[in-house]
């Protein structure tokens, strides 16, 4: 037990270093600047490079590199776990769609693109299996989860097939580092020609000049003496506990319950819960608890800016683990495949997304089809990156629209994840592609209801 803690703080040391060595690299190389690499990515990468995997030049040990890897598929399961800490579908009384024009619309654009991005995925394996390029048993939901989910999500796929029995854990869980790779940087390249076009077209409302981004947003870190926002709000007393303490106990309380609850139910006969993985369980159970909280009135203890430094901090090591270990022999075995996939993705996401968002946005559908771009490429931030870059003073709804769309989305798309996930390891592919059509078409329906009912965009 005691080499074993030690084999662990040693694999986070080593994270560690190289996620320094990210951070600094993004602040002074101009080419990470512009592609806005997060320093976990760029870091891990370093890392992949002169690790035992390609270069050698860092001789880290068998046991090393084999902690290194299993980490994001055990990470992963607090950060979905924080997801429903501190939801709040009202505020001052009121419900937060009323506060937005097409919350709704971007809620089920979020989640309904996800699936399709499943669909699109499993038919590029398909096809490339029918041409002869090499694929395995579980391949097809490496778009979805590459794409619309990033680096962590990796992790994820790993974890659930790992859980499920499925020998090519490893393969699906590098390939899926590789897809979001491909994402994130494909993604922001894609958002910056967009908006550029966009400026030309007249379809801007903002900015009418060449999009500039702000300093720090370019290095990644704040200039000395520069205004820079809060971390959150402490709300205990450091005699007693640490709020960040508090905050971290709660989370890592409620996945370790998770873990316990998939090993209990995944031994009943029935595929819902041989389906379902630990992090999702961790979901519900927060949600429960999360709620109890609130009727007791404890919820003041708990600040969101807190909860998410603690995700944003596992996805960065989540990111960083995940990069360094991977695994090139995958790429050079499904390469053609992989090829298929990010090119298809990469050219019928944005285009779908921008027709969607032309035809069913009440207000500003550039800025919005942006931050949705962003996030079904990238990862959520990389949404956030775009939408500021064409709305740099946030003058339009867009931000607040897609930042509630992305809080709703959250509560049905986690189930549909896990789901997916399971009827791939268990049923196959025919059957997680037809679940995946079916969850696509399902999520568009609310689109044209909300279409109809609350009125079409405005002029």
């Amino acid at each position: 037990m005691y080499a074993s803690l030690v084999l662990i703080l040693k694999a986070v040391g080593i994270l560690s270093g190289f996620l320094l060595l990210g951070t600094i690299l993004r602040a002074k190389v101009p080419v990470f600047q512009n592609l806005y690499l997060p320093a976990s990515v760029i870091g891990g990468f370093i890392a992949l490079i002169l690790g035992p995997r390609l270069l050698g030049w860092l001789p880290f040990s068998d046991e090393i590199m084999d902690t290194i890897g299993s980490m994001p598929s055990v990470l992963i399961t607090p950060v979905f776990a924080a997801i429903p800490m501190c939801l709040y579908l009202k505020k001052n009384g009121n419900s937060i769609l009323k506060t937005s024009n097409d919350a709704i619309v971007m809620t089920m654009i979020l989640g309904g693109f996800f699936m399709f991005q499943c669909v699109l995925g499993i038919i590029a394996a398909v096809f490339s299996r029918v041409i002869g390029a090499n694929t395995y048993d579980v391949m097809g939901l490496e778009l979805a989860f590459g794409f619309n989910g990033g680096h962590g999500m990796a992790g994820t796929i790993g974890a659930a097939y790992q859980e499920f029995g499925n020998p090519n854990w490893q393969a699906a869980q590098d390939a899926t580092v590789t897809t979001a790779t491909v994402g994130l940087v494909g993604g922001i390249l894609l958002g910056v020609l967009l908006i550029n076009i966009g400026i030309k077209k007249g379809w801007t409302t903002q900015v009418k000049s060449a999009a500039k981004s702000p300093i720090e947003m370019l290095k990644g870190v704040y200039a000395r003496g520069a205004e820079t926002p809060d971390m959150g709000k402490q709300t205990t007393v450091p005699n007693s506990i640490e709020t960040l303490t508090l905050h971290i106990a709660l989370i890592v309380g409620v996945s370790a319950i998770g873990y316990i609850l998939e090993d209990k139910l995944i031994t009943i006969d029935n595929i819902i819960f041989q389906s379902m993985s630990a992090f999702f369980y961790a979901m519900v159970v927060m949600l429960i608890v999360w709620r109890l909280i609130v009727v007791l009135k404890w919820d003041h203890l708990f600040d969101e800016k807190v909860r998410d430094k603690i995700s944003g901090t596992l996805t960065d090591f989540i990111v960083v683990a995940a990069i360094s270990s991977l695994n090139l022999s995958v790429l050079s075995t499904y390469w053609v495949a992989l090829a298929i996939t990010c090119v298809l993705g990469l050219i019928v996401t944005p285009t779908l997304i921008m027709l969607v968002c032309k035809k069913f946005m009440r207000s500003n559908w550039f800025e919005k089809s942006l931050g949705l771009i962003g996030a079904n490429t990238g990862v959520f931030v990389t949404g956030i990156l775009l939408i500021k870059m064409a709305d740099p003073d946030l003058k339009t709804d867009a931000l607040l629209d897609y930042s509630i769309g992305g809080t709703l989305c959250n509560l049905f798309a986690m189930p549909l994840i896990s789901f997916v996930l399971g009827i791939m390891a268990n049923a196959g592919v025919t059957s997680a592609l037809l679940f995946s059509i079916g969850t696509s078409v399902a999520c568009f329906i609310p689109i044209l209801i909300s279409w109809f009912a609350i009125g079409r965009k405005a002029a």
